[in-house]
């Protein structure tokens, strides 16, 4: 019974964090990262995070940023993530998130060929994850705003792929390449799906970026390319072949949803 009370007490956790989430207007992606930063604490502790004391917290932070293997961001996931559940669903503002300082690594991305990376998708077996990496990497898109491209949004006569609600809620349009636009239209003929470019049939979904990764990951792994290489590797090649080619970096922002021009220019 206890495993019973401790999975409904986190599913009522759950549901009322994601609705003060909703209620302040954050990303529809942000819930369920916000959230599993959250779920993390109840293994780690044997207990629910709604149970934890303002010490606990503190030792589980400090051994996160003691350990090696914990990157910049995600330490930041769980900071942001679990500040959020204690100061506005548990109504516990502790001073210990003002204290938690992530270390700071200026790491450049990774970044293929365009050879390596034409070669690295060209491996992939299945045909819906083949082709929605392939419009990720030729758009410089993120992994969801490669996975859930409505038939709607490609504008074939304008050569025109449209961003639905990127980060900040915005809007913009991608170019698309003739290339890429001639695989899509044989990728379309083969399987001539509504409303979503890359469905997770038998579901009337669009694919996971769950399962999109995964196949990605294990495509890597089988490669002799860096293995820290993930889909943001894509994407990050994307913006750096850009710049080879001349294409300035005051305009680079707004292609690929960046809000800062230094995010780009990094």
């Amino acid at each position: 019974m206890g495993h019973t009370h401790r999975g409904m007490a986190l599913t009522t956790l759950r549901r009322r964090m994601r609705e003060d989430l909703q209620r302040r207007g954050l990303a529809p992606n942000t819930p369920p990262c916000s959230f599993a930063a959250v779920h993390h604490l109840a293994p780690y502790y044997r207990r629910p995070p709604d149970q934890l004391s303002e010490a606990a917290l503190r030792q589980f932070f400090l051994s996160w940023l003691n350990a090696q293997t914990v990157a910049e961001r995600t330490c930041r996931i769980h900071l942001y993530g679990i500040r959020f559940f204690d100061e506005l669903t548990r109504k516990r503002p502790w001073p210990v998130f003002d204290r938690v300082r992530p270390r700071h690594l200026q790491k450049l991305p990774v970044v293929f060929s365009p050879r390596e990376g034409r070669d690295l998708l060209a491996v992939v077996k299945h045909p819906t994850a083949r082709m929605c990496l392939r419009l990720i990497s030729a758009g410089g898109l993120r992994l969801r705003e490669g996975t859930q491209r409505q038939i709607s949004d490609i504008d074939a006569q304008r050569m025109l792929v449209r961003v639905r609600q990127g980060p900040g809620g915005k809007d913009r349009y991608v170019p698309l390449a003739d290339r890429t636009r001639q695989r899509l239209r044989e990728y379309w003929q083969r399987g001539r799906s509504h409303p979503w470019w890359f469905p997770a049939r038998p579901r009337p979904t669009s694919l996971s970026p769950t399962a999109l990764h995964q196949t990605f990951t294990a495509v890597v792994r089988q490669s002799s390319l860096a293995q820290d290489a993930s889909i943001p590797t894509l994407r990050h090649s994307s913006a750096t072949h850009l710049w080879a080619r001349g294409v300035s970096l005051r305009v680079s922002p707004a292609r690929l949803g960046h809000q800062r021009p230094r995010t780009t220019a990094r």
